[in-house]
C-alpha cells in the first residue's frame, strides 16, 4: 500500500522510500557468498546489507542457472549477465 512506503523527514514532510536497484554483478556477489556456505543466509545479508529473503532468492536462481556456466561459449552465444555471473564463479570472487 503507498501509505507504507512514507516517511517523515526531519522538517515533518512525507517522502516516499524509492527502491534498491542492483546490478547482476551485485546479486551474483550476494549469491556466491551465499553458496559458499562460510555464513549463514542471515549474517551474508546482514554483512552486505540485505534482506535475507533477497539472499535466498538471489542463491536460488543462481543455483537454478549455474549449469549455463558449463556450456562453451562457441555452442551457445551466452546473455552478458550470464556471462559475468560465470565468470566471478570461475575467478572466486
Amino acid at each position: 500500500h503507498w501509505f507504507k512506503l512514507l516517511s517523515l523527514e526531519d522538517d515533518g514532510m512525507a517522502t516516499t522510500n524509492k527502491r534498491k536497484l542492483h546490478s547482476a554483478d551485485f546479486k551474483a556477489k550476494v549469491a556466491l557468498e551465499a553458496v559458499r556456505g562460510l555464513m549463514t543466509i542471515n549474517e551474508v545479508g546482514q554483512k552486505l546489507e540485505e534482506h535475507p529473503m533477497m539472499v535466498r532468492q538471489w542463491k536460488k536462481a543462481f543455483l537454478e542457472n549455474a549449469g549455463a556456466c558449463l556450456i562453451t561459449s562457441a555452442v551457445l552465444s551466452l546473455p552478458i549477465t550470464a556471462t559475468r555471473m560465470c565468470s566471478m564463479a570461475r575467478l572466486g570472487a
